[in-house]
């Protein structure tokens, strides 16, 4: 199918190509000196998209529920009206709105969480009972006994959430506008100090497990960008990993001698580097990526036995990276560019000042004489003949 220019009307046949795609977005806007139906849409892996001009909205509006009932979708002034309000229904409409403007399979995964806790926790069978007075209960309720930052995040998903009803007028009014929330400060965390890390290699009793964290350490990633990495993003070649990092912004991190060895135990066969196993009968077959709460279950399994702070998180394994890069004396722009942050300094001086490929070799590398002067083993070593200690391994090179 070609790609249509902008105020080229689309033929029926493209619409009906439109609405074999499952994504079909319609909406009207105001233009110079006319008023434009505007169509867009998903084929064959493509944005397409088409306009109708007309004079006045009113006509506009017409033509858009001719198109609608063209293409068999329920028209937008009875939208609102066919839908009962029940708030799991809403919500489902959110989340199959959410997919449909291609949003991250990350972001639609917390909404997803987010909302279906928050419809249970209301206790409201419609959207538009929920009120500003409900939701401010809700909120301080669940600050006695949770972090103001998990919270807010909750907060922010309501604040979406009913942002869109309002666009759709499925509520009159916006019930989060006016939620009061305490201001997030950035609270200074403390990184795991070198004791800390040792002892919590040394729990470790899973070849996975230890490669993730070993990796984890050497580059400093967050876990969501390492669980979602693939065997395809390895380029052994050019000898670098594409990241695909948080917010959608991307990043090559070094394929270093210390990195290939620690996913070296891993099966490259399947499409994640950290899959996710399951039995089936007597045998363990892998499935898809590891899951993000069975890893940070495992993780403070393994942070007890340790011994270490209960408060301490895989995440502070990223502070900790940081730190050892500090010690070095690394700048804050190679550590930023290292870690992924999209905002270290200002936007000019970061189009200046790019971190190239050498400086952030060194960074790798300089993580992974810090596991050699800790005598930290790069791979699993269930049984070790000296000593129990499975720090005791083979030399990092």
């Amino acid at each position: 199918m070609r790609e249509d220019k902008p105020n080229e009307p689309p033929t029926q046949r493209q619409l009906s190509n439109a609405n074999a795609g499952h994504s079909v977005n319609i909406c009207v806007r105001k233009t110079t000196d006319n008023w434009t139906l505007e169509l867009r849409w998903r084929a064959d892996g493509l944005q397409k998209r088409g306009a109708l001009k007309t004079q006045s909205l009113e006509t506009a509006k017409a033509k858009r529920d001719r198109v609608e009932s063209g293409l068999g979708l329920t028209p937008a002034r009875a939208r609102s009206e066919s839908m009962s309000g029940l708030l799991s229904e809403v919500i489902a409409a959110y989340l199959k709105d959410c997919r449909g403007r291609d949003l991250r399979p990350a972001t639609i995964r917390l909404y997803t969480e987010k909302l279906n806790l928050i419809c249970t926790r209301l206790d409201s069978p419609r959207v538009a009972d929920v009120t500003n007075k409900r939701l401010q209960r809700w909120l301080d309720s669940e600050l006695e006994h949770r972090k103001a930052v998990g919270v807010h995040v909750d907060y922010r998903v309501i604040r979406s959430f009913y942002r869109w009803c309002v666009g759709k007028k499925l509520v009159s009014s916006d019930p989060s506008q006016d939620l009061r929330f305490p201001k997030i400060t950035d609270a200074p965390v403390q990184p795991y100090s070198d004791e800390e890390v040792k002892r919590l290699v040394a729990a470790i009793n899973r070849p996975d497990d230890y490669a993730l964290i070993i990796f984890l350490i050497l580059t400093g990633c967050r876990r969501e960008e390492a669980l979602g990495l693939k065997w395809d993003q390895i380029d052994r070649v050019r000898g670098t990993i594409l990241i695909h990092g948080k917010g959608g912004y991307e990043r090559f991190m070094p394929l270093t001698e210390a990195i290939l060895t620690a996913l070296g135990t891993l099966d490259d066969s399947v499409e994640y580097v950290f899959a996710g196993t399951r039995m089936e009968g007597t045998e363990r077959v892998s499935v898809g990526r590891k899951s993000r709460e069975r890893v940070a279950g495992r993780f403070r399994i393994y942070r007890d036995k340790a011994g270490i702070d209960p408060r301490g998180s895989l995440h502070r394994l990223r502070h900790t990276v940081g730190a050892i890069l500090t010690d070095a004396d690394y700048t804050e722009i190679q550590i930023g560019a290292y870690l992924g942050h999209s905002k270290t300094g200002g936007s000019v001086t970061r189009r200046y000042t790019s971190v190239g490929p050498r400086k952030m070799r060194d960074m790798a590398n300089t993580l992974a004489s810090f596991l050699k002067r800790q005598n930290i083993a790069l791979t699993f070593v269930r049984n070790v003949s000296e000593s129990n200690n499975p720090l005791q391994a083979k030399e990092i090179k």
